[in-house]
């Protein structure tokens, strides 16, 4: 049995986390759809491109303070940098 081509089979399809029929499955579907073997091939290339990234810690945090000081009934928001 073929399994259904949805985007979800195709993103784990992209990650390597299929079996062999899906696979298969997969590549010949993609050989029919240039359309989205264009847009698989996009997206191959942006995760190839954020692995290459350092994970790097802020050196802020960011905090969201209420200004509840304020006569009118609507809250206003802001945001602030701590150091």
């Amino acid at each position: 049995m073929t399994p259904e081509i949805t985007d979800d089979l195709l993103i784990d399809y992209l990650y390597d986390e299929v079996d062999d029929a899906q696979r298969q499955a997969v590549e010949a579907y993609l050989e029919t759809h240039p359309e989205k073997r264009k847009e698989l091939e996009g997206l191959r290339q942006t995760r190839g491109i954020l692995a290459q990234w350092e994970d790097v810690e802020p050196s802020s945090q960011v905090v969201f303070v209420t200004d509840k000081s304020r006569r009118f009934s609507r809250t206003t928001w802001r945001i602030g940098v701590v150091s």
